[in-house]
């Protein structure tokens, strides 16, 4: 996110829809009964989001099969094979943008330069938005592609299970 933006700086990045409105979400976080820290989250408020303008209206980003996880995970026990598996815990925040976007600061974080207010611009996706899910989806997608492509491993997308990536070693 890059910020103090104005409307007109915004509009000469060629960003012409309307500034996203967030909005902060505060927790106390305890462990046990005993207090632990304060959290704050920025997220968009997405249902104030209009299809077609602030996203193309496709929100689908494929998951992990549980047939093929079970069928996977009987191949890894039956040849004794080690197995590694991850969590991305903010994985939503990874999304890159086809565009970038306009959000508005979020009540009590206002700016404003001579009476002028001021605005973020985001490169990749926020919690709460429609799109979020799918952004980082095609994201990782397109990362492991190039992680994985080269003269001696190729990978391509199941397509009976688009979120099943197959490593070939030549």
């Amino acid at each position: 996110i890059t910020h103090n933006h104005t409307i007109e700086e915004v509009k000469k990045m060629g960003i012409f829809e309307p500034p996203l409105p967030t909005r902060m979400i505060s927790a106390a976080k305890y462990r046990g009964l005993e207090f632990d820290r304060r959290k704050g989250r920025m997220v968009c408020q997405g249902f104030r989001a209009i299809e077609g303008v602030h996203h193309d209206g496709k929100s689908f980003a494929a998951s992990p099969s549980q047939h093929t996880q079970k069928i996977l995970m009987s191949f890894v026990a039956g040849k004794d094979f080690d197995c590694l598996s991850w969590d991305i815990k903010t994985a939503y925040l990874f999304g890159e943008r086809v565009k970038p976007a306009c959000l508005s600061y979020p009540a009590g974080f206002r700016r404003d330069k001579d009476g002028e207010a001021l605005y973020m611009i985001a490169r990749r996706g926020h919690y709460g938005e429609t799109n979020a899910g799918r952004m980082w989806a095609e994201t990782r997608t397109k990362k492991m592609l190039q992680m994985h492509d080269g003269p001696k491993w190729s990978v391509y997308i199941c397509k009976t299970d688009p979120c099943l990536n197959v490593i070939t070693y030549w």
